[in-house]
């Protein structure tokens, strides 16, 4: 455990006055977050009041942070206005969904012009995931945002991926053996030499290979989707978490 300094610490004086009482910098950056999540849900005091059964004075203390939100009453407050219970205690963080996914696995950038922002539990946040629209009308996931954490190191494959829906993308090991069938593919199918990124589900074929499948039809993504190893996927990345923005 690193054990800050006074130089380097986070609590600071508001008052820079040696007697006052410290107060936690990134408590002062976080306060009143629960008259953010009332003015985001068109809520005013009263009406949470009612809700849990309360007195406008005690909503009142917690909005002003002069009275600390015990767990269980974060639990109570956040499934009246359907938030994350953290989000009272830490902010949230705007990300952007920059790749939508269509119903047959294949994904598609989103243009930078037309992309949204979302706002996702700090805890869900890490400068490797990636946000991804489902753009598959006539599914339950239609509209849902998955969240995956995509490596920035060497090793970009979670060993934990077979049986589970992820991003995918091929190595340039697989690229490079299957040139020709790429070629081929991507004339017949009208899309560049290259495997898209999907978003589908990786099976074992029961001969020690592996199979990527489309998670609704249990099919084949493509030809190319079968009888793979390890060292053909650049990235295997299962998705940790959905969500549907509208809901939030």
């Amino acid at each position: 455990m690193t054990i800050k300094t006074k130089a380097n610490s986070n609590v600071v004086n508001l008052k820079g006055n040696t007697n006052d009482v410290p107060i936690d910098q990134h408590h002062k950056k976080t306060m009143a977050l629960l008259k953010e999540l009332l003015n985001r849900k068109g809520w005013n005091q009263r009406q949470l009041a009612k809700e849990l059964h309360k007195d406008t004075t005690t909503i009142n203390r917690w909005a002003k942070n002069s009275r600390d939100i015990r767990w269980d009453q974060a639990l109570e407050i956040a499934k009246v206005i359907n938030c994350h219970p953290i989000e009272l205690y830490e902010p949230t963080v705007d990300l952007f969904i920059t790749r939508k996914c269509a119903w047959n696995g294949y994904m598609v950038d989103v243009p930078k012009n037309e992309q949204e922002k979302i706002n996702i539990p700090f805890e869900w946040y890490n400068d490797e995931v990636l946000a991804v629209m489902m753009d598959s009308p006539g599914t339950p996931m239609d509209g849902e945002v998955w969240l995956f954490d995509i490596p920035k190191t060497n090793k970009k494959i979670d060993k934990n991926c077979v049986g589970k829906v992820c991003y995918i993308t091929a190595s340039e090991i697989f690229k490079k053996r299957n040139n020709e069938k790429l070629k081929f593919f991507a004339k017949k199918s009208n899309i560049k030499p290259i495997w898209h990124p999907l978003c589908a589900m990786i099976t074992p074929t029961g001969n020690g290979k592996l199979k990527v499948i489309n998670s609704h039809t249990k099919e084949l993504i493509n030809d190319m989707c079968d009888n793979l190893i390890y060292d053909d996927f650049e990235v295997a990345a299962p998705v940790k978490a959905k969500f549907d923005p509208e809901r939030v």
